[in-house]
Order: C-alpha cells, then sequence, then structure tokens
C-alpha cells in the first residue's frame, strides 16, 4: 500500500493525516488521528508520535476494507469458537486491581467504562 503523509505539531497535540492507497484496486482511503504529547497526569507521552501515526494508518486501512468482510471474519470467529463473552464486575463499588486498573480486586472481573 502507497502511502502520504502529513504531519502538523503545536505545544500540546501531534496530528497525523494518512492516504492509503490500495494499489490493486487504487482506491484511496484518508486516516487521521491527534495524539497528545502529556498524558492526564501530565507526564510527558513518548511514544505520542508512534501513536498518531499507528492510529492514523489503522484509520485509513480500516476503511480499504469491505464491511462484509469484516462481518465475515467475525462470524466465522464466533462459529470457530474464538470469540470470548466478558463478565463484567457487578460489586457496588468496584476496587482496581493496584497494576491491572481495568480488574476488579474483589470479584477479579473486568470493570465496565
Amino acid at each position: 500500500m502507497a502511502t502520504t503523509e502529513i504531519v502538523k505539531k503545536d505545544s500540546s497535540s501531534i496530528f497525523r493525516l494518512l492516504d492509503k492507497e490500495d494499489e490493486k484496486t487504487g482506491q484511496k482511503m484518508e486516516g487521521v488521528s491527534q495524539c497528545p504529547f502529556y498524558d492526564e497526569k501530565g507526564s510527558q507521552d513518548h511514544f505520542a508520535r508512534t501513536k498518531a501515526h499507528s492510529k492514523a494508518e489503522r484509520n485509513a486501512i480500516r476503511k480499504l476494507i469491505p464491511e462484509y468482510l469484516i462481518t465475515q471474519f467475525i462470524k466465522d470467529a464466533e462459529e470457530q469458537g474464538k470469540v470470548k463473552k466478558i463478565d463484567f464486575c457487578q460489586c457496588h463499588t468496584p476496587r482496581p486491581e493496584p497494576l491491572a486498573k481495568e480488574i476488579c480486586s474483589t470479584c477479579h472481573k473486568v470493570i465496565k467504562q
């Protein structure tokens, strides 16, 4: 796949705009993303540039995949037993695990966001 890329930075974020072209069909799609240089705690995110690039690329490629193929992939995975149902935490006040904040330390299930 051919790629054209535009990068723009301001004081707080990096923006990526990617054009991906399917060389077989000639179809072109645009992927856009923004990633802040600092997280919600004010710590610098050293991977902001990489994240912005990866997200923009993913968004462009995703647009090139026909919806019927994605639906078929999901259906096939379900039929092969590769899809797992997730039990969510039902605790009145979930207590996140110290090293895995998405898991409740009381019931050990996923905390619904």
